[in-house]
């Protein structure tokens, strides 16, 4: 598993970029990575600030062209399609909804809010010296400068991914080799992939899409151990065999217990159970006789059972996954284990027969 989990920040304007589609399969590989703690996000009351105040103003200008919107400048043909159009949701609910919304994917977003409490004599420094993040604007940049001042203060030393689109902050970054700057969450997802920095969502999707290959290794391995027949079944020079299709049916998930990011591989658990019938033939113990002269016994009947065979394993698997030109998660499996020889018990044949004779 990884060690540390890297720095993150992202800005304002690259959400904007992203038009807050949290939906998206990079959205999703994003707060996996946070929950599974490979990324700390740091976020700000800023930024949080900035994009709640942006939805409301987009949701006010959507709104006002609904209202303005009336039924004689729509076609005749379209008005039953509009009818709902009279009779438009209250916007304060409408933008407390939404509010909730965003607020609610921020947080899954968040590792850790940052404290703004930072030394004003050093932004102030880079305000008159027109330093980034400052530029012509000037006084539009002061909430810049304190989130990227921020950043620094709490990160010291240690590298941040930060991800915007403001050109002030670009330039900021090219400052301090520890902030590494990308355009857009797609590019820092990229860097992730190429880490190696796997969830266990993509893992456990990834190795769905081998379970025939799985099901075909654990019958093949089932097939090609010896199975042993317990002594309470009483029957001499036993055969042995397997007469129908073994099924294998999953019982959990894929569970993923280990990651190795340097190594590009994981192992992994999942429960199975397997049915079969067994078919035993042989000398019948019970009806033969036996002559103390010769030390031997004398067999009259054969013994020609069928029985029904079920066993539960554990079985793990190390894969090694890469990421394909899709930067879609592939896996091949290296390894599969836990798969023991089979030995048909009594019981297995009645359930009522005691252990031992």
């Amino acid at each position: 598993m990884s060690v540390n989990p890297i720095y993150l920040f992202i800005d304002t304007s690259a959400y904007l970029k992203s038009k807050l589609n949290f939906s998206d399969r990079i959205y999703n590989k994003l707060k996996a990575l946070i929950r599974e703690e490979k990324v700390f996000a740091l976020t700000s009351y800023v930024i949080n600030k900035e994009l709640i105040c942006h939805v409301e103003d987009i949701l006010k200008k959507d709104y006002n062209k609904l209202e303005n919107l009336t039924m004689d400048k729509i076609s005749s043909n379209l008005s039953p399609f509009f009818c709902k159009l009279q009779n438009l949701p209250d916007f304060n609910d409408l933008y407390k909804s939404s509010a909730e919304v965003l607020k609610e994917n921020l947080r899954l977003l968040s590792s850790e809010s940052l404290d703004h409490n930072i030394n004003i004599d050093h932004i102030l420094d880079a305000y008159f010296s027109k330093n980034p993040p400052f530029s012509d604007k000037k006084k539009a940049e002061f909430p810049d400068a304190i989130v990227l001042n921020s950043i620094l203060s709490r990160v010291s030393d240690d590298e941040c991914h930060i991800i915007s689109t403001d050109p002030d902050w670009k330039d900021f970054c090219k400052e301090y080799s520890n902030l590494i700057y990308y355009d857009n969450i797609g590019s820092f997802i990229h860097y992730c992939n190429e880490k190696g920095f796997a969830v266990t969502g993509e893992i456990q999707e990834a190795i769905k899409q081998k379970e025939n290959e799985i099901t075909q290794y654990i019958k093949k391995q089932i097939q090609n151990h010896e199975l042993l027949v317990s002594p309470d079944f009483n029957v001499a020079d036993e055969y042995v065999e397997i007469i129908d299709d073994i099924d294998v049916k999953y019982l959990s998930d894929y569970n993923v217990i280990d990651i190795d990011e340097s190594k590009y591989s994981s192992t992994i658990e999942v429960e199975c159970s397997i049915d079969f019938v067994a078919n035993i033939t042989g000398n019948d113990y019970n009806t033969a006789s036996y002559d103390k002269e010769d030390n031997s016994w004398y067999f009259i009947d054969d013994v020609d059972i069928n029985v029904d065979i079920n066993r539960n394993f554990t079985i793990q698997l190390v894969i090694h996954y890469y990421y394909d030109e899709n930067h879609q998660l592939q896996v091949d499996i290296s390894e599969i284990d836990g798969i023991d020889p089979i030995i048909i018990e009594y019981g297995d044949y009645d359930k009522d027969y005691p252990l031992y004779k």
